[in-house]
């Protein structure tokens, strides 16, 4: 029998209840949020932005626990030495499929969470469309409030002019960009399609011009800087 085992055997549950905390304790004292134990073991940060693909990322990274969509300045703050260390990346991706992953995501229920259940709701209950749900994400900004819904240069731009991660990778040429990150990294794994949403099957959105119009006002940055048409 294992120790782990012998231990589960062997203790309440208040016990194991004291030791997992424990166990988190220190393991937030050396790899403080949003750093996580596979930053430190291939000494990179990953910024993830929401549909981008990141979740896939992770997993490929070996972190099987929970998407923390943190911006650079998060990093920075949290421990500025490895902030500057590290092999810093993220990938993007054009901003209609995005928002279009982003509908097909919560018209499915996401993952349960309160967010997801609000949009969830307001989807199903009004029977909106991707262009409705367009419409009501510009009226209510939730481009502002919602860190889904941010534009995806706010995760890694400091200013214009200064870009706080070394590599930036595109959804559309991900097999590509990934591997020339983990060449950077020296490591060699492979990289599972996960988390896609649902309905993804089922062939693209078509958003009206004046959905994509409201996008590109949103996301005006995100177009100009990371090239998109």
């Amino acid at each position: 029998m294992s120790l782990k085992n012998y231990i589960k055997n062997k203790s309440s549950e208040s016990q194991l209840s004291l030791l997992r905390a424990g166990k988190n304790f220190i393991r937030d004292r050396v790899d403080p949020y949003p750093y996580r134990r596979y930053t430190s073991r291939h000494k990179c940060i990953f910024i993830h932005i929401p549909k981008a693909a990141g979740t896939s990322i992770l997993r490929a990274l070996g972190h099987n626990g929970s998407r923390d969509h943190a911006t650079y300045r998060e990093y920075k703050v949290a421990n500025s030495s490895k902030f500057e260390k590290y092999f810093k990346f993220t990938f993007v991706r054009n901003p209609v499929t995005r928002f279009e992953s982003a509908y097909r995501y919560y018209k499915g229920g996401g993952n349960q969470r309160s967010t997801d259940e609000f949009f969830f709701n307001i989807i199903n209950q009004y029977k909106m469309s991707a262009d409705d749900f367009c419409e009501f994400i510009a009226d209510k900004k939730h481009y502002i409030y919602t860190p889904m819904f941010w534009p995806q240069t706010l995760y890694f731009l400091e200013t214009a002019e200064v870009c706080q991660v070394d590599f930036i990778g595109k959804f559309e040429s991900i097999d590509k960009d990934f591997d020339f990150v983990l060449k950077k990294l020296g490591i060699q794994i492979n990289l599972e399609r996960i988390n896609q949403s649902r309905d993804d099957n089922r062939g693209n959105l078509v958003l009206s011009r004046n959905s994509e119009s409201i996008i590109r006002d949103i996301y005006q940055n995100d177009y100009e800087y990371l090239d998109y048409e």
